[in-house]
């Protein structure tokens, strides 16, 4: 089957190539194909009588047929796919980008400064990938929140779920994943070597 795309590229000229799909194919293959002619913006794919379509549909669920045109249109206020090197290159108290779980975050410098860690904490990993370090803090509920306000994009090569998830989200499943359900008995067995420890360095102390 044969769908017609048009993209509007930043420079204004506009892209018409017809892409062959098979029946059962998602439209995310066609949101791709636009989202790279525009240079990574993200956009909605919207049919000539102005329907929005999903990029998870497939072609008999979006109602396209040999011939239809869709049309990629431009979300300003969308994520965008960000390159590792482009994420290198803002690294500084006033500029500071970082990843975290294939999101890029903007932090401003007012942030940087309130953090309760302090503004170094952060700054080590600006312009990288902080996902692991961020995960082996105890963040509240309320902090994860508040880094999903500055999202700005999302990594190369991230996950479909990635590009419209958040922190907040993703960081729950990963602190799921990581951390295994403790079993009553580990529950007692931890408390006995905490107890036990704190009942030796109370004699100890005692004895001297």
């Amino acid at each position: 089957m044969s769908i017609s795309i048009s993209v509007v590229r930043p420079s204004g000229a506009v892209l018409l190539e017809s892409v062959e799909l098979p029946q059962w194919k998602r439209l995310g293959c066609l949101q791709e194909f636009a989202e790279e002619a525009l240079d990574g913006q993200c956009c909605r794919l919207v049919t000539a009588d102005g329907k929005m379509l999903q990029e998870i549909m497939t072609i008999p669920e979006s109602g396209l047929h040999d011939g239809s045109v869709v049309t990629a249109v431009v979300d300003a206020t969308a994520r965008r796919r960000i390159l590792r090197s482009e994420l290198e290159e803002h690294k500084s108290e006033s500029d500071c980008w970082i990843a975290l779980n294939e999101l890029v975050l903007a932090l401003p410098k007012e942030l940087l400064l309130s953090h309760p860690g302090g503004a170094d904490i952060i700054l080590q990993f600006a312009g990288t990938d902080a996902s692991a370090e961020f995960e082996s803090i105890y963040h509240t509920q309320h902090a994860k929140q508040l880094a999903d306000e500055f999202i700005i994009g999302f990594l190369d090569g991230a996950s479909a779920v990635s590009k419209h998830s958040l922190v907040s989200k993703q960081s729950d499943s990963f602190s799921n994943e990581a951390l295994p359900p403790m079993s009553l008995l580990d529950f007692f067995f931890r408390r006995a070597i905490f107890v036990g420890l704190a009942a030796l360095a109370f004699l100890q102390m005692r004895n001297k």
